[in-house]
């Protein structure tokens, strides 16, 4: 089975990218959640370390839904003053 490292969903007229990332110099796994809007990009990390990292992460990422990508748009396009979503 391919292994899954991103998810794409659509929210609020924007698109959300979510994937797992390992950060060797910091030895950390990161899962980032980002977007654009007006020409500006978002980028929201989760940075997981120590021994349970890898599964902390993994559990992170399994767990993100379009709930999740939904409060995110809503939170970035209040703070650009953009209105309600």
């Amino acid at each position: 089975m391919d292994e899954v490292f991103a998810k794409l969903f659509s929210s609020n007229g924007l698109q959300v990218l979510v994937w797992m990332d390992l950060d060797s110099d910091e030895d950390e796994t990161v899962v980032h959640q980002v977007t654009q809007i007006d020409g500006m990009q978002s980028d929201m990390a989760y940075r997981f370390s120590g021994e349970s990292q890898s599964e902390d992460a993994l559990t992170a990422f399994e767990k993100y839904t379009q709930e999740h990508a939904d409060e995110y748009t809503k939170s970035i396009i209040k703070l650009l003053g953009q209105g309600e979503p």
